[in-house]
């Protein structure tokens, strides 16, 4: 009984260990993104309106069919963030996000820029869903030019 005790103890503290290292992965290659890279950022809460989850349904659609090389080499990272969640709280306070947002970031050389897409967004996920996916692919691709 003792040492099957035990080894719950342990298989626990692994797999609580093992979680942290894959958030700190995801932390890394966010910071690396932050200095040397781009970045699509989509932040929403736990409830979403049909056009919350358009919006992100066409940010990713647009990263992962135009810009898959890109993603696989690490230079483009596109992250789906819950506000409602305390880990997404730092990001969301550095762009000052309170309600759902897109925003591609782009750092290089110390220097970073910001396009808020979220009123082109919110205008055109349902009813322009190719404008929106061929805006997004534009911004991405000047930043990623650059």
């Amino acid at each position: 009984m003792k040492r099957s005790f035990m080894y719950v103890i342990v298989l626990l503290l692994m797999t609580a260990c093992g979680g942290g290292e894959e958030s700190q992965e995801k932390k890394e290659a966010e910071s690396t993104v932050a200095n040397e890279g781009t970045l699509v950022l989509y932040f929403h809460n736990k409830q979403r309106c049909p056009t919350c989850l358009a919006i992100e349904k066409e940010a990713r659609t647009v990263t992962e069919s135009l810009f898959a090389k890109e993603l696989a080499d690490g230079k483009l990272i596109f992250r789906s963030l819950d506000l409602s969640e305390k880990e997404n709280e730092g990001i969301a306070e550095k762009y000052e996000i309170a309600f759902s947002s897109l925003l591609v970031i782009d750092s290089k050389g110390g220097k970073e820029r910001v396009e808020n897409m979220t009123d082109y967004a919110f205008a055109t996920a349902l009813n322009e869903p190719e404008a929106l996916q061929d805006s997004i692919g534009r911004v991405i691709s000047r930043f990623l030019k650059q």
